[in-house]
């Protein structure tokens, strides 16, 4: 049986153009976050949700440090947690993505 091992770095935000929000974000493919503080909407992109994470931080309407996107309903959820609060977990139906700060990088343990 394999075991996952996770390595955090620092991954500080850097400025980019404003034209695609998701440079703003650390990409985890085929994992979710379990977790309370979710606020959903459906048949957005991925880029739409970025860009609504990131307006809900701006604007200090809600803490959204993270959001989960099911690839195939189009769903999006808003996160007040991070991948440093909780453990990332495998699934297939959703991508999980994270606001700059500690990038934690999914590695095989020997």
């Amino acid at each position: 049986m394999e075991k996952k091992c996770l390595l955090y770095s620092d991954q500080s935000l850097t400025p980019s153009d404003g034209d695609d929000p998701l440079a703003e974000f650390s990409p985890y493919i085929h994992y979710r976050l379990p977790g309370a503080g979710k606020i959903s909407f459906q048949q957005l992109s991925v880029s739409e949700c970025a860009h609504l994470c990131l307006q809900a931080a701006e604007g200090n309407m809600f803490n959204c440090s993270s959001f989960e996107f099911m690839t195939a309903t189009s769903d999006c959820f808003l996160m007040d947690i991070s991948c440093e609060d909780q453990k990332l977990l495998p699934d297939k139906s959703r991508h999980f993505y994270q606001l700059g700060g500690k990038f934690v990088e999914i590695i095989e343990c020997a």
